[in-house]
């Protein structure tokens, strides 16, 4: 009996504390994915619109001291990595966790923005969301902490 009282005990200290920390840490990791793969998966992957530099690379010549031809077939949010690099998590004051990017411009990739007239829009290349594969992923990793603790 003393054996099963020890095993409540972790599983309890585990779901007050540390499960914070890997869902926290899971999360982060689907959403950095999002970068690598270029879309957001939710089911399954959408990927983001591609970019105009992509579809029409640059023909013309290097001046001296630009940027390189290679960043015509750059990942598309991925030029200097703060975008991805930003997301991180911290506990909830209500027992969550929250997901967040300190970038300003994060919301407007993630959600798009209408173009106004006679201006560009930016179309939504979501990174952070609802996410069926994030969900069975973080339950998995529950489970995976719950079987040591009670081995």
């Amino acid at each position: 009996m003393q054996d099963f009282i020890k095993k409540i005990r972790k599983i309890q200290n585990f779901l007050n504390d540390r499960v914070f920390e890997v869902v926290g840490n899971e999360a982060v990791s689907h959403y950095e994915k999002s970068f690598r793969d270029e879309g957001f998966t939710d089911s399954a992957t959408v990927k983001w619109k591609n970019v105009k530099r992509r579809e029409k690379p640059r023909k013309t010549k290097r001046k001296e001291g630009s940027r390189p031809l290679a960043w015509d077939r750059a990942k598309i949010l991925t030029q200097s990595g703060e975008l991805g690099d930003s997301i991180k998590f911290a506990r909830g004051s209500d027992r969550s966790v929250i997901i967040s990017s300190d970038k300003e411009y994060a919301v407007y990739h993630n959600k798009g923005v209408k173009a106004a007239r006679g201006k560009r829009g930016l179309p939504k290349r979501q990174f952070i969301g609802k996410s069926d594969e994030l969900n069975k992923k973080i339950s998995e990793k529950i489970k995976q902490h719950i079987n040591k603790l009670t081995q």
